[in-house]
């Protein structure tokens, strides 16, 4: 028989020589074998051979086996199997095993929290206007890396007092949009009592095409420009819109109205997807499903790529949506804000607060902020607005 050490090396040659089993001692080498078995390649160690040669070395390691009843045995010296009582272990061997679990229990954590957060970059090619219907903020992030990120709508935080939703086209110009004709339509998709989703088809366009949309396993309906969803405020009979989602990228979301409100307005949006710097990013969608078991929307892209929205947080203080990146992010940003500045008390945003990649908040008036590495963008207004003066602040958040 040949005896190997397990890593491609012969050890020795054993015939099965009568003169050795008579005298019942093994040639070294299947000695030194013998004594590496009692700590198996597989299965529990031998503690009671162990303690025995008063191995201390594999004992300790003993102490801190994955098997629960090794442990045990080992600390507390007594043979689980067949109920027989052993000496205690030298208290030098607990000590040990007791700095060994400290070491798991509160280094390991602690370098966990010293991880860096996810970093992305932003810059702010935000240009001013006269006119508070045009998008003049434009704000791209990027990061080659992100995986997961939040987009939280929360009200703003000065007093609203009278609302106004109403569109103030002073000092607008025609955009000189192409615009492409389609059957109009509303579509009730889902409604279970307490999420309702709607799929809506407008007379007319920016775009030639638009996506599809479909609930669960149920046929799609095509050329959609947007849907928009509703959810049941908790004790309340009231169904406040509180998502909407383009077919060029754009999402819109808000909490439900505070008390005594019946609605809030949509303000700013986010642009989620692989939407190239230009002066009107897109990231037009091919499809969408939503996925009613867990609030989820499924979302595929025109250029390739997908993403999921959780849509299951909402209440009347914000309204937060989980995003999964599945898309590509080297040569576009992941996500673009967009909003609008004419000046302070005319805006749907006028101020960033960011944190900074040593991890420091810092806050900058809206035109003045250069961007810069971040990893939380909260975009809000100090200044009570004439526009849109209910539209809730964005906050994005990148996750792990």
């Amino acid at each position: 028989m040949v005896w190997g050490d397990g890593r491609g090396r012969t050890l020795g040659l054993w015939s099965g020589s009568a003169a050795w089993r008579r005298s019942g001692r093994w040639p070294s080498t299947v000695r030194g074998i013998r004594r590496r078995c009692d700590i198996p390649l597989f299965g529990p160690p031998n503690i009671e051979k162990l303690r025995q040669r008063g191995d201390v070395t594999a004992l300790s390691k003993a102490l801190t086996d994955r098997d629960g009843n090794v442990r045990k045995e080992t600390a507390e010296g007594h043979r689980l199997r067949d109920g027989t009582t052993m000496r205690r272990l030298p208290l030098r061997l607990v000590g040990l095993a007791l700095a060994t679990f400290a070491a798991l229990l509160v280094l390991v954590p602690a370098s966990l929290a010293k991880r860096p957060p996810p970093l992305a970059t932003c810059a702010n090619p935000s240009t001013p206007t006269g006119c508070a219907e045009e998008d003049n903020v434009n704000i791209p992030l990027r990061s080659k890396t992100v995986r997961s990120f939040v987009i939280e709508a929360t009200h703003p935080a000065y007093a609203v007092g009278t609302d106004s939703c109403e569109p103030d086209f002073t000092n607008c110009s025609p955009t000189g949009d192409p615009s492409y004709s389609f059957a109009p339509g509303v579509f009730k998709l889902f409604d279970d009592g307490e999420t309702v989703l709607e799929a809506v088809r407008d007379p007319s366009w920016w775009r030639p095409t638009a996506m599809s949309v479909s609930v669960d396993a149920g046929s799609p309906v095509g050329e959609i420009h947007y849907i928009r969803v509703y959810r049941k405020i908790v004790g309340v009979d009231e169904w406040p819109q509180f998502f909407v989602l383009y077919a060029d990228g754009n999402v819109r979301l808000a909490p439900q109205p505070p008390v005594g409100a019946r609605s809030v307005c949509f303000g700013s949006s986010v642009i989620v997807g692989p939407a190239p710097v230009t002066s009107r990013p897109i990231a037009e969608i091919a499809s969408v499903q939503y996925v009613s078991a867990s609030k989820v929307l499924k979302i595929n892209y025109k250029i390739g790529g997908s993403a999921t929205f959780g849509l299951g947080q909402v209440n009347r203080t914000r309204a937060r949506v989980p995003v999964t990146v599945n898309y590509p992010t080297k040569r576009a940003p992941f996500a673009t804000f967009r909003s609008m500045f004419v000046a302070d008390g005319n805006a749907d945003v006028d101020h960033v607060t960011w944190r900074d990649a040593s991890g420091t908040l810092r806050t900058e008036p809206l035109l003045a902020f250069s961007g810069g590495k971040g990893s939380e963008w909260f975009f809000f207004r100090r200044i009570r607005s004439q526009h849109n003066t209910s539209a809730p602040d964005i906050r994005i958040t990148l996750r792990r």
